[in-house]
């Protein structure tokens, strides 16, 4: 018989780990604080004109007593959009 040498299961099945396909795990990049919180007051911005373009339209279709009542409002909501 001859001298041959088996190859294992995990190379015959391409599963060997290679060196050269190990990947490099890199750290991301610190996020710009800066850019975030001009993000987040511009967001909050619009939010406040969106809130009061929603509880104008409220006072405008239901007076003021829909308006302090919480129940009233939510439903009203709810049904407007």
């Amino acid at each position: 018989m001859a001298d041959v040498a088996t190859p294992s299961g995990a190379a015959e099945h391409g599963s060997a780990p290679d060196k050269k396909d190990k990947k490099v795990i890199e750290k991301p990049e610190k996020p710009d604080e800066e850019a975030y919180k001009a993000a987040l007051k511009k967001a909050e911005k619009e939010h406040a004109v969106s809130v009061e373009k929603f509880v104008s339209t409220i006072l405008l279709h239901f007076g003021k007593r829909a308006h302090n009542d919480a129940r009233h409002l939510a439903a009203t909501h709810a049904n407007i959009i």
